[in-house]
């Protein structure tokens, strides 16, 4: 990814599975939340980077599930979540289907297996 100016193509994807999960094309992102009303997709560079190199905003939101299709994005991507209530933290998914996890703070990490 890119840095500012960057724009990255989002489709409206699905509410499931929750986590990233990548269908040999895209990968389709899914967080559960109750009370968040906005939530950011973080994307890094290097498990080193101190910033994200790019932001996506969700748009969708499914039975309590915030999600987003992300064509662009590979297997071996770097992400993590910011949400509306806390927008200087960000949290990292430790485990999903569809993803590994790096050392550095359980960053999520997009695997290539194809769900």
């Amino acid at each position: 990814m890119n840095g500012p100016g960057y724009s990255i193509k989002q489709w409206p994807g699905q509410s499931y599975p929750l986590g990233a999960t990548w269908d040999g094309k895209g990968v389709n992102f899914a967080i559960f939340s109750e009370h968040a009303t906005d939530v950011e997709l973080c994307l890094f560079n290097s498990p080193e980077a101190e910033k994200e190199s790019a932001r996506v905003r969700f748009t969708e939101y499914t039975d309590q599930v915030w999600h987003a299709y992300l064509p662009e994005v590979l297997p071996g991507q770097l992400y993590g979540y910011r949400a509306s209530q806390l927008p200087t933290k960000i949290f990292w998914e430790s485990s999903c289907e569809g993803c590994g996890v790096s050392s550095r703070n359980s960053m999520g990490l997009v695997d290539r297996t194809v769900y």
